[in-house]
């Protein structure tokens, strides 16, 4: 099976890390600083080495539905991100809508919803917070993002356009939007495990778009008869930050915070792990067929998803989660199957704005961040029916 890797843009920075190695200075527990003549500063660390720290037993809060004009609403494959004085903004993919509130408030108001109109939605590819507290929430059906003021007002609209740009790998945090594009484009002609490149692209508040770099995009594969994702294939990934943005390809164990130019200005590596991946795909076809009801699983849909390759990419990591002092976290790997399960719990990892290592944190079983703060961290609790809870933790220690 030949499989094809990222090449232009990505070559230039892998030769450009080759140069950064030699030398380096101490830059905190666990890490080490190396700065090379391009003025791109590296950080080697190793998270197993980095400071533990923990959640409080319980959360502060936790809430599985909000109280509308209309009554009491349900909550369901939602988003979150923190406002000024306690308040949240909650992106709901299920009704595609926006709602603002408090964690305990009687009243929750809806300020988009599902629709054609200006400031309604057909799909909820991404929500981030722009440098002046508005919400901005990304339409991937519609290929724009909508803006909203902290206080429910409309505030206008953003015409994307470019396919390669749909979420949910966006931010406008620091000021000016950055897109990273995940779709798969055309693969090659013959059959296979294939992978695209796709543009990291900077548009600043005029409407001016730069392309800074180009990242290998979602893994792929093509047979005869079908084409689709290999299991345990790798994919980019971004994250907000409050100077450009995080972007790291779960293939590679490093991250990378790119703001302007050819090249970015942070790239933090790990040790590369390796994984057995054929045993890793044997049982991920068995999840399937065990979740899968015995009268659907015919004799050629059981071939068919044995017939799906495994990536021969053992992925680092698994979500990059903003910080709000600039930084962002790792998520450790976890083998997702295309069927519903929770997040297994696993330890993350942080690094600060300019790539010197945090800590690591231990999250539960089904715990989902969103925002990650230097005291507590906001997110979704699934459980083992499905059900979502918005949850919001301490850490401690």
């Amino acid at each position: 099976m030949r499989r094809r890797r990222a090449s232009g843009a990505s070559l230039v920075l892998l030769a450009g890390l080759s140069a950064c190695a030699d030398g380096g200075s101490p830059a905190g527990d666990g890490g080490v600083s190396v700065q090379d003549s391009a003025g791109i500063r590296v950080v080697d660390l190793v998270p197993a080495e980095l400071p533990e720290r923990s959640l409080a037993a319980d959360p502060t809060w936790s809430f599985a539905s909000i109280t509308t004009s209309a009554g009491s609403h349900e909550l369901s494959g939602v988003r979150v991100r923190p406002l000024a004085a306690g308040r949240l903004a909650i992106a709901e993919g299920s009704t595609r809508s926006l709602w603002l509130g408090e964690p305990a408030g009687s009243s929750w108001v809806g300020v988009a919803g599902r629709g054609d109109g200006p400031r309604e939605l057909q799909r909820v590819s991404g929500m981030s917070l722009d440098a002046d507290g508005s919400v901005w929430i990304q339409d991937g059906a519609r290929l724009r993002a909508l803006q909203f003021s902290p206080e429910g007002d409309f505030l206008g609209s953003l015409d994307f356009g470019e396919v390669g740009w749909r979420g949910p790998n966006w931010s406008v945090r620091s000021g000016a939007h950055y897109f990273l594009g995940s779709g798969g484009g055309a693969g090659p002609s013959d059959r296979g495990v294939f992978r695209t490149e796709a543009p990291l692209v900077r548009l600043d508040a005029s409407g001016a778009a730069d392309t800074l770099g180009s990242i290998p995009a979602s893994e792929w594969y093509t047979t005869d008869r079908i084409a689709g994702g290999p299991f345990v294939s790798p994919r980019s990934e971004g994250a907000g930050a409050l100077e450009g943005h995080w972007v790291g390809d779960q293939a590679e164990s490093r991250i990378a915070r790119w703001t302007r130019g050819p090249t970015p200005a942070v790239i933090v590596r790990w040790p590369h792990v390796d994984r057995p991946m054929e045993a890793l795909g044997d049982s991920m076809r068995r999840l399937v067929v065990a979740n899968a009801a015995p009268e659907q699983m015919t004799g050629e849909i059981r071939a068919t998803i044995e017939g799906i390759p495994v990536s021969e990419s053992p992925p680092q990591f698994i979500g990059l989660v903003p910080r709000g002092d600039g930084g962002v976290m790792v998520g450790p790997f976890w083998a997702r199957a295309p069927v519903p399960q929770q997040r297994p719990a696993g330890d993350w990892f942080g690094v600060t704005a300019a790539g010197d290592p945090l800590a690591r944190i231990r999250l539960p079983q089904g715990f989902e961040p969103h925002w990650f703060e230097v005291d507590h961290v906001i997110g979704v609790m699934t459980d083992e029916l499905g059900r979502e809870s918005v949850q919001r933790w301490e850490i401690v220690n």
